[in-house]
């Protein structure tokens, strides 16, 4: 990129009220633009974060050189390489936090298999996780990981040997591990601390539970996946006993709950996908009010259906992936019993469509849904009569 061009970038980035810069695919060949823009940037953020960059002497330079940086809150390096025999200075040692994540070259782990008296899963992971990765301090743990270059390593320990600088080094590898019915990924640090961490569970046994009360995974575990399983109220209620839990995803699974009422104020995403089961929908809308953070929810039952949570809390459809007409219909009446969502439905839905000449016209106009962004029709035959109904879809973006 010619000097011209640069200084036009420099002075559009400078108008912007800029607290994320993000750098991805940073290397020799367009490291000079970019170091550029890191020297000159006047705008104070909160973060930087480079992405599978190769980082040389010029880009700690840089760093190094721009006064304006010194009040940021973290930088973040992703899958990035360290060829330089510099490290920061003084005036970025009030940065809180240096982040590196290593992704490439990691191991899956097999580990031994869940014997029929380890009903408690969360148990067996906790073992598998210490037994793979032993207590280091973050010097030992850096020099004895043989998938870090040793480049990196380098630069890792002259950052560690600064006392101003040492406290606030994180490294993070990406970790697997899995037996059978169960995948656990995560993100491991020294001294047994794991981060993110994502389970999917698979035909798991209905006596199964899963208490992480006290333990490294209370409020560690952000995600969770279970299929073709046997859910017990038992085992759900300790999965919304997770204190971190922002996404749950359930799929073709037997779910039972009983009178017992939970409820989990973290969990943000939920995904369901229905099985053959007659009472899905009933199932889906009790899930539904026992999770009363959630912002983003998709079901799947032939059609899938995007909701998002509105400012006055109640849910509106955001998506439509219409398959089956009927199942549909089914569905929003279904759905609109529940005050949470904000579409409406009328007792006399089936027997109004058998008389409708065109059932989409009928789904439209019946239902409030002109909040839809996103429609997709598949197998249904649209003629005039039909062309009418897309009138009432205000908001849509994409058909």
């Amino acid at each position: 990129v010619n000097h011209k061009s640069q200084c036009l970038f420099l002075m559009f980035l400078n108008t912007l009220d800029i607290k994320y810069l993000h750098i991805w695919y940073f290397n020799r060949e367009n490291s000079k633009s970019f170091c550029f823009i890191l020297q000159n940037l006047k705008k104070k953020m909160d973060e930087i974060v480079f992405f599978w960059g190769d980082i040389s002497d010029d880009v700690i330079c840089s760093l190094n050189a721009n006064l304006n940086f010194k009040d940021l809150k973290k930088i973040v390096f992703i899958e990035s390489n360290f060829d330089t025999v510099f490290i920061f200075i003084e005036h970025l040692s009030n940065i809180k936090e240096f982040i590196f994540y290593k992704y490439k070259n990691y191991e899956i782990y097999q580990v031994t298999g869940i014997e029929e008296e380890d009903l408690n899963i969360a148990d067996f992971i906790i073992q598998s996780l210490k037994n793979k990765h032993p207590q280091h301090f973050i010097e030992e743990f850096i020099k004895k990981n043989e998938k870090i270059p040793k480049e990196s390593k380098d630069f890792y320990l002259k950052l560690l040997n600064e006392e101003k600088f040492r406290d606030k080094v994180k490294i993070f590898e990406h970790f697997k591990c899995k037996y059978g019915n169960m995948k656990v990924k995560c993100f491991y640090e020294y001294k047994e601390c794991f981060n993110n961490i994502s389970i999917t569970f698979k035909n798991l046994m209905e006596k199964t539970f899963f208490t992480t009360e006290n333990t490294i995974l209370e409020e560690n575990i952000e995600s969770i996946k279970i299929s073709c399983s046997v859910i017990k109220s038992d085992f759900l209620k300790d999965i919304f006993n997770i204190k971190r839990l922002k996404r749950l995803e359930i799929e073709y699974s037997n779910i039972y709950i009983e009178n017992e009422i939970f409820l989990n104020e973290s969990i943000k995403y939920f995904n369901f996908r229905a099985n053959k089961r007659n009472n899905c929908h009933s199932i889906f809308s009790r899930l539904i009010d026992m999770m009363i953070g959630l912002q983003e929810i998709y079901f799947h039952n032939i059609n899938t259906i995007k909701l998002n949570r509105s400012v006055d809390q109640s849910f509106y459809i955001a998506e439509l992936d219409i398959w089956w007409i009927d199942r549909m219909i089914d569905l929003l009446q279904d759905l609109a019993k529940n005050e949470k969502f904000d579409f409406k439905a009328t007792s006399k839905a089936k027997a109004d469509l058998k008389l409708s000449l065109s059932p989409l016209k009928f789904l439209f106009q019946k239902y409030d849904i002109s909040s839809i962004k996103k429609l997709s029709i598949v197998d249904f035959c649209i003629n005039d009569s039909n062309v009418e109904a897309f009138s009432t879809l205000l908001s849509l973006k994409e058909l």
